[in-house]
């Protein structure tokens, strides 16, 4: 999926208690669990610290959803040139259906913009013949386009 950011509107800052901002360098270790525990993997130190590491890695920007206190959603963007690459959009069960991850989107997508971007491309889950994936439909709605498919990965033993 990808658009030319020039096609892209400029989103309205975020409304109700939700509040996105910035994931600290202290706050890495929270923002990659949560990551997972969303993906629904086992809680694992090391997966998570592997992800802690692109919280201030250059070029990366890591964006989290708080409901109040709780780190509920999360998000990166990797800037490359020209190009940004959406990455890792993730919101916990208990707070989907809130709007958690069109609002990071949208915060991503503006990163990809102050940055100086030209393009942001993301990949999405298809989902099933008759109903796309919610991340697939999230980015739809946010205006990004489907470019082409990838075929994913297969673990065999």
């Amino acid at each position: 999926m990808g658009a030319e950011l020039e096609e892209l509107a400029v989103s309205a800052a975020p409304t109700g208690p939700m509040m996105v901002r910035a994931v600290r360098p202290k706050e890495a270790l929270s923002w990659s669990a949560t990551m997972f525990e969303a993906f629904g993997d086992p809680a694992d130190p090391h997966l998570a610290a592997m992800g802690a590491g692109s919280v201030d890695a250059d070029g990366w920007v890591a964006l989290g959803a708080w409901d109040g206190m709780e780190l509920v959603g999360v998000g990166a963007v990797s800037v490359r040139g020209p190009a940004a690459e959406l990455f890792g959009g993730a919101t916990l069960p208990r707070a989907r259906r809130r709007g958690v991850q069109g609002v990071l989107i949208r915060a991503r997508i503006e990163a990809a913009r102050r940055a100086g971007c030209r393009w942001v491309f993301a990949e999405a889950a298809l989902g099933s013949v008759d109903r796309p994936g919610q991340s697939l439909r999230n980015l739809r709605r946010a205006g990004l386009r489907d470019l082409g498919l990838r075929t994913g990965w297969t673990l065999t033993v």
